[in-house]
């Protein structure tokens, strides 16, 4: 999860940051995958019209064809650049989490692990704690 890793090392603002730039862009490219399948359903209709025109329809559909083919080209390469955003947006958080301390030099607190076994009549269960 975005911000995940900043919040684990205490930085909560930038962890927020993280979070919002990842799931605005995931946004933008949602937006922009809905409006590639309008465009790609104009171009079919157009298409389609075009193939059945009359002789003196042909000129004006043809043009209605080459428009929404250019707008359908440019909307699929902002799709795969916001895609690769996304990716990228993300790939950052990463990185900038494992950069980050885990505990600050004021607040370092030895880590544990407990393993219990607890009974209970009819079932028996294992429980493991982690403690940071």
């Amino acid at each position: 999860m975005p911000g995940a890793g900043q919040e684990f090392a205490n930085q909560r603002t930038r962890g927020l940051i993280w979070l919002s730039a990842t799931l605005l862009a995931g946004g933008a490219y949602f937006v922009a995958d809905e409006s590639h399948h309008r465009l790609l359903t104009k171009l079919h209709r157009a298409e389609v019209r075009l193939e059945t025109a009359s002789p003196s329809e042909i000129p004006a559909l043809q043009a209605d064809v080459i428009h929404f083919t250019n707008k359908e080209r440019s909307s699929h390469d902002l799709l795969s650049g916001l895609g690769l955003g996304v990716v990228g947006i993300h790939a950052a958080n990463i990185i900038d989490a494992g950069m980050l301390p885990l505990h600050r030099a004021g607040s370092w607190k030895q880590s544990s692990t407990s393993i219990s076994v607890p009974v209970q009549p009819g079932h028996v269960a294992i429980a493991i704690t982690r403690s940071f």
